[in-house]
């Protein structure tokens, strides 16, 4: 459920999706669904990838038409409609919104200054070393750590352990990815503080605050 945190982006001023240009690596769980309600918010989903390919197109791509093909096997590189491209390039186009829902590590030092987007929201568990992440920082791209933008599996089975169904699920994805990522923002607004060591010293401040609460025997 990163679109929360997209969406959280959008209402602080700090992206506008209208007419967006979005990147996506990975086109499964993740990636499908954040093409998808992106390219429903206005947003031109010019490019997407999975593990054999991708496809491209400035004008953008018809997300309900690869989703299609996906669902009959095609791979994404074989989409009639847009272009078939080598599988990492589409991580160096100009765009809006890059989101990262493939592996770990893809951006390290050695090639975090070739990405164009202005905002990432990482859709996979660490896509980027913290080096990338620094040379981010330097460089203006706003990159949304993955325990912000990527957090919905980890609350989803916090509701279902305490016995809430798939509608309280969703309800507290959204609820709780819209704060954080509103959070984060407040506190990169003080300047200086890397998303990432931000992201932390929230996590960080919420165990200390539950330990209290610890029981002692």
């Amino acid at each position: 459920m990163m679109t929360c945190c997209a969406d959280a982006l959008a209402a602080d001023k700090l992206i506008d999706l209208e007419d967006a240009r979005v990147v996506v690596q990975g086109f499964g769980a993740v990636g499908s669904h954040a093409a998808r309600y992106l390219a429903e918010r206005g947003a031109r989903v010019i490019a997407v990838s999975d593990i054999a390919g991708a496809t491209y197109r400035e004008e953008g791509l018809d997300v309900e038409a690869l989703l299609d093909a996906k669902k009959a096997g095609r791979p994404v590189g074989a989409f009639s409609g847009g272009e078939s491209v080598d599988r990492d390039a589409i991580l160096w186009l100009g765009c809006e919104l890059l989101v990262p829902a493939a592996g770990p590590d893809v951006f390290t030092v050695e090639n975090a200054s070739r990405v164009r987007a202005k905002v990432m929201l990482q859709g996979a568990n660490i896509p980027a070393t913290a080096a990338a992440e620094q040379i981010f920082h330097e460089r203006g791209v706003l990159c949304v750590p993955d325990i912000i933008a990527n957090a919905g599996g980890v609350i989803c089975a916090s509701v279902e352990l305490q016995g809430g169904g798939r509608a309280q699920a969703f309800a507290a994805i959204e609820e709780k990815i819209r704060a954080n990522t509103a959070e984060l923002v407040d506190r990169l607004a003080v300047g200086g503080v890397l998303p990432r060591s931000a992201a932390d010293a929230m996590a960080t401040g919420r165990l200390r605050a539950a330990g209290a609460y610890r029981r002692q025997f």
